[in-house]
């Protein structure tokens, strides 16, 4: 069997189709993106969750991810924030519906994560129920904070700080604390520092 050289050489004009369906062979495992995540995030995974990567944390963390210099398709992950499964879906919308208010992380190689933080979304889903319950209306508590502007300075200004903590720019999207950690993640894979 001749090598891939050598067909890419006989072919005309090298083409972009032949060159792309090359690299995307190439491209390192999901499994592999995963365990990474979760050896970066480990203060914020659970214990049952990390034991079955922490075995291998050292050869995990000497693979290399990113693969400089080459072009792949994109896909679209949803990253469960309990489980941290990592499930493909086929298009950005289904992702983001699946997700709610987290935009998504290039992670490189061509792959988006986006965090399905259940646990983030049922406590803002569970407030104004309980609120509700007990006869009382969100709302009116939120107003009969002294300041309500004040109050939401503080929130982006604790947002901020765990930005900085975390040592992401300041720019980074908002999200829920879990989504932060990640974006560090994403960003120590990115660089080779995970």
């Amino acid at each position: 069997m001749p090598s891939l050289d050598a067909v890419l050489e006989d072919t005309p004009l090298k083409s972009e189709v032949a060159i792309r369906s090359v690299e995307l062979r190439r491209r390192p495992s999901i499994s592999l993106l995963r365990a990474k995540l979760i050896i970066a995030c480990q203060s914020v995974v659970r214990d049952g969750v990390k034991e079955e990567v922490m075995a291998e944390k050292e050869r995990i963390k000497g693979t290399v991810w990113i693969v400089e210099g080459a072009r792949f398709k994109t896909k679209a992950f949803v990253l469960d924030g309990v489980t941290w499964e990592m499930t493909r879906v086929g298009m950005e919308f289904e992702a983001k519906a699946m997700t709610g208010d987290n935009p998504g992380i290039d992670a490189g190689n061509g792959v988006w994560i986006y965090l399905n933080d259940k646990i983030d979304r049922q406590f803002k889903e569970a407030v104004p129920k309980f609120m509700k319950a007990v006869g009382r209306k969100l709302k009116d508590d939120l107003q009969s904070i002294n300041n309500s502007k004040r109050f939401t300075k503080e929130e982006k200004e604790r947002l901020q700080g765990l930005k900085k903590t975390l040592g992401l720019h300041p720019k980074t999207p908002d999200g829920s604390a879990l989504y932060l950690h990640l974006c560090k993640a994403v960003m120590q894979i990115k660089t080779g520092a995970a």
